[in-house]
C-alpha cells in the first residue's frame, strides 16, 4: 500500500512539475571590436554551418534508418500472422515507435551553445535573456531575481 501511495504521489509530482513555466534563454551579441576578433567570429560562424550541416545529415539518416527498421519489423509481424492464419491488424506506423530519432533542433541547439561560446572566445559580448514562453505566471527563474532577502519582490 505504502508503495502504491509513493507511486501515486511521485506521479502527481511529476505531472505538477511538466506544468511550470517554461523559458528560453536568446543571446544578445556584441561583435568583438577588432579584425582579428571579427575574423575569428567568422571562423566560428563557419563552424556553427558546417556543425548544423552534419547534425542535419545525421537526422536524415536516422529517419531512413527509422522507416527500414518499421518496415523489416512490420515485414516479420505479417509473415508471423500469416504462417498463424490470424489477421493482420497493424500497419507498418505501428512499428516506427521502437526507433527513435533526435528532433532535428536538438543537433541546432548544440551548435549555437558551441558558437556562443567560440564568439565570446572571439572576444566578442554575449548578453543572455531569459524569456518565459509558457505558464509564465508560475515562478520567475532564480538567476532573474533581484533584491536582497529583506527588499520585497516587485508585483507584476
Amino acid at each position: 500500500m505504502r508503495a502504491v501511495a509513493l507511486t501515486v504521489l511521485t506521479t502527481m509530482g511529476l505531472s505538477v512539475a511538466a506544468c511550470g513555466p517554461v523559458f528560453k534563454t536568446t543571446y544578445e551579441l556584441t561583435p568583438p571590436q577588432t579584425a582579428e576578433g571579427r575574423v575569428c567570429v567568422s571562423q566560428c560562424q563557419q563552424t556553427k554551418g558546417i556543425c548544423q550541416t552534419a547534425g542535419y545529415d545525421r537526422y536524415q539518416r536516422c529517419k531512413t534508418e527509422q522507416r527500414a527498421y518499421a518496415e523489416r519489423k512490420f515485414n516479420e509481424y505479417r509473415i508471423q500472422q500469416l504462417l498463424l492464419k490470424q489477421p493482420i491488424k497493424k500497419s507498418q506506423r505501428h512499428f516506427h515507435s521502437g526507433y527513435s530519432c533526435r528532433h532535428e533542433q536538438s543537433y541546432k541547439a548544440g551548435c549555437q551553445q558551441d558558437f556562443i561560446g567560440c564568439f565570446s572566445t572571439c572576444g566578442g559580448t554575449v548578453k543572455p535573456q531569459v524569456v518565459c514562453t509558457a505558464n509564465c505566471d508560475e515562478v520567475r527563474p532564480a538567476h532573474q531575481i533581484s533584491g536582497s532577502p529583506r527588499t520585497p519582490m516587485p508585483q507584476r
